[in-house]
């Protein structure tokens, strides 16, 4: 009989048993067999086979970890992932997931239509019912999002289909219907000059 897969899960002290009981569900829903270990409690890392972490958790070196099959960031940006030593030779893998790719879409388009109705000064209020600046239409108003990655391109394409004038920057070149993007070589300074709202994907 094949042994549980040894999966230590190093997240911030008060998300440990949310994301224990989530992990737990989700591998007895699938069928896997797989032991859950806080990385806050002693453990042998020669023994481990998985690593599920965020970058704010206990571990912050993985070294130790060398034996590992992979670590697995609950986060879907690398950065602060990248930035922690870990063994070259194990592989790092983000997370991919529609509710996070949703939920990031959401809170960017919410914020772009928080700028482009200037929703700041009519809460400001009170004001004149009438009378107020009208802003332009979305087909008047361009945004530019930086990064087209999972969340990213999610992103520019709800801001596409709200009829905004959509260019996006990517470090590669990205075919995004209703997306413009010229000069994907260009630094994201050189477009910061032209756009009238920004929005920050990945």
């Amino acid at each position: 009989m094949t042994a549980a897969a040894r999966v230590l899960l190093s997240v911030e002290a008060d998300e440990a048993a949310m994301w224990r009981g989530a992990l737990i569900a989700a591998a007895e829903r699938l069928g896997l067999d797989a032991a859950f270990i806080n990385a806050a409690t002693a453990h042998d890392p020669t023994a481990i086979d998985f690593v599920v972490f965020t970058h704010a958790g206990p571990v912050r070196d993985f070294r130790p970890y060398a034996r590992a099959k992979a670590l697995l960031s609950l986060w879907a940006g690398v950065e602060k992932a990248l930035a922690l030593p870990a063994p070259t030779h194990v592989p790092l893998c983000r997370m991919v997931e529609p509710g996070l790719r949703w939920g990031m879409t959401d809170y960017i388009v919410g914020h772009v239509m928080r700028y482009h109705l200037d929703l700041d000064a009519a809460l400001r209020g009170p004001g004149p019912a009438w009378g107020a600046p009208v802003p332009p239409l979305a087909h008047d108003r361009r945004v530019c999002v930086l990064g087209l990655g999972e969340l990213g391109a999610d992103a520019a394409r709800m801001l596409a289909a709200l009829r905004f004038a959509v260019s996006g920057w990517s470090r590669t070149p990205k075919n995004i219907p209703g997306v413009d993007q010229p000069g994907a070589a260009r630094q994201p300074a050189e477009r910061l000059r032209v756009k009238q709202v920004l929005g920050l994907g990945g």
